[in-house]
């Protein structure tokens, strides 16, 4: 430990603490106690709280040593809850105020966020953000879910949710330029697929199901103000709606074929409802990605 100014310590750990779940922060702080006291501000760069009872005793945990914890730096955090037991309303409230009070303390570091919400419930308000001046990485996943983002995230990049009830939720938080101004790229993984969705993508881009059927001349631009600036639109789904037609899933299939080749590169649609382990993508598109982009 001599040998190296703590500076370099310090770089070394942060890049050791990058998004594992906090399992290197925790080796590094048994390691001996100079290496515990270089390492610690950044024993907590990766977080993953895997139950609702470690996101209480987490929260409170910080909120009971700020002062000790001034130099805190959270980058990657991952937060799993669920809501249980007789009292459930409240018991989402309570959760939902924990959570909130979590990323007022860690919302200035954050670069990544996750948020997984299990069991049925309307445990959708949970997503409330504020003050995340870094998130670049957005992840919902639920298994039901219903909510609007409409706190301001100047540096969101990528967002990625889960189970959405229907797309046209996903035109909703798009539907404010100023919200997400550097949003560059939206994936959206649903359970069933219906007959809808293509209507509602395909308006996000910009295009009607006359584009997509050949009845229009040209495809007109109509697109909702922030979807010009989006990359790229990933649409995956798991399986059909139990009442789709197979005449239907072939026009689905078409439509979205077209919406590719309109689209330009922008939009991609991963079929996971085939027996194949590995999903299907329809007609693969490069990457708008560069190497460094995300």
């Amino acid at each position: 430990m001599d040998r190296f100014p703590e500076e370099i310590w310090h770089l070394i750990f942060e890049l050791a603490c990058s998004e594992d779940g906090g399992a290197a922060g925790c080796a590094l702080s048994l390691v001996s106690k100079d290496v515990y006291r270089v390492s610690y501000p950044v024993q907590l760069h990766s977080v993953t709280l895997t139950t609702s009872k470690e996101l209480v005793a987490f929260t409170l945990m910080l909120s009971s040593n700020q002062m000790r914890l001034c130099n805190l730096c959270v980058r990657y955090l991952s937060v799993t809850a669920h809501a249980c037991g007789n009292d459930r309303p409240t018991r989402d409230s309570t959760l939902r105020d924990i959570f909130r009070r979590l990323l007022v303390i860690v919302g200035q570091s954050l670069h990544t966020l996750r948020v997984y919400t299990i069991q049925k419930p309307r445990f959708s308000n949970i997503i409330e953000l504020h003050e995340l001046p870094r998130l670049r990485e957005l992840y919902i996943e639920t298994d039901k879910i219903e909510f609007e983002i409409t706190d301001f995230l100047p540096s969101l990049r990528h967002l990625r949710i889960s189970h959405f009830m229907n797309i046209f939720q996903m035109g909703r938080i798009l539907s404010s330029p100023t919200l997400f101004p550097e949003l560059r790229w939206v994936e959206c993984l649903v359970q069933d697929h219906s007959h809808k969705n293509i209507k509602d993508l395909a308006g996000i881009l910009g295009f009607s199901l006359a584009d997509l059927d050949g009845q229009a001349d040209h495809a007109i631009a109509r697109q909702i103000p922030a979807a010009n600036k989006i990359q790229k639109i990933t649409y995956q789904w798991q399986g059909y709606h139990p009442h789709t037609a197979e005449d239907l899933i072939q026009l689905d299939l078409c439509r979205i074929r077209k919406l590719q080749e309109l689209a330009g590169g922008r939009f991609e649609m991963v079929d996971r409802s085939g027996p194949e382990t590995r999903p299907r993508v329809l007609r693969s598109v490069r990457s708008c990605w560069p190497d460094d982009s995300i």
